[in-house]
């Protein structure tokens, strides 16, 4: 008898056949096998979060992500809203006419790049500085006296847009404070709110 291997065209390889898809019905296996789908959602919907502050410039806010990324938090939003805050201004002088002020203006503008000019009443006063922080507009305010210029501090409510910065996504409040906790150790002050509040 021949060998079976003769039987075969030798000048055909064989070709392995595809594997056929196997169906796999819900259950069990279903939770296994996805279980960084469930844990991502636990993150996004989580009850309580963390208020990183409310910044006036873009600057500011990626400053306090950078610092809050540094240790370990995720999870970060950044709402745009309008608030009305106390700003400090450094007022010099004001004018009847345009050209004035702006003779003024530039007289500042070698001591200081924040000088501007605002139209109020119908007369253009002259400004050195706006400031948030009524400790930064003393600083300067004191800083422009040893040059020779008199400003006077004075306080306006204006509405600003601000970068509301949240953190982090907990399920419940203890485990949002036990958070807020060890970033106070860290140096970093946050405080605990609940999501979309």
């Amino acid at each position: 008898k021949a060998p079976a291997a003769q039987a075969l065209p030798s000048s055909k390889p064989l070709k392995a056949s595809k594997p056929k898809p196997v169906a796999v019905a819900a259950g069990k296996d279903d939770k296994i096998a996805k279980p960084a789908v469930a844990e991502k959602l636990t993150a996004i919907n989580g009850a309580y979060t963390l208020l990183a502050g409310e910044f006036p410039s873009e600057r500011e806010s990626e400053n306090a992500r950078f610092k809050l990324e540094k240790q370990g938090i995720t999870n970060f939003h950044v709402r745009k809203i309008k608030k009305t805050e106390t700003m400090h201004r450094l007022f010099l002088a004001d004018f009847d006419s345009h050209d004035a002020a702006d003779t003024e203006l530039r007289k500042l503008r070698p001591h200081t790049n924040s000088a501007f000019i605002m139209n109020e009443n119908g007369r253009y006063a002259v400004y050195a500085g706006s400031y948030l922080h009524e400790s930064g507009a003393a600083v300067e305010q004191k800083r422009l006296a040893r040059k020779g210029v008199k400003l006077t501090l004075k306080m306006v409510k204006v509405s600003l847009p601000i970068n509301e910065l949240t953190a982090g996504s907990f399920p419940g409040m203890e485990d949002a404070k036990k958070e807020a906790n060890r970033l106070k150790k860290k140096g970093i002050v946050v405080r605990v709110i609940k999501t979309g509040q």
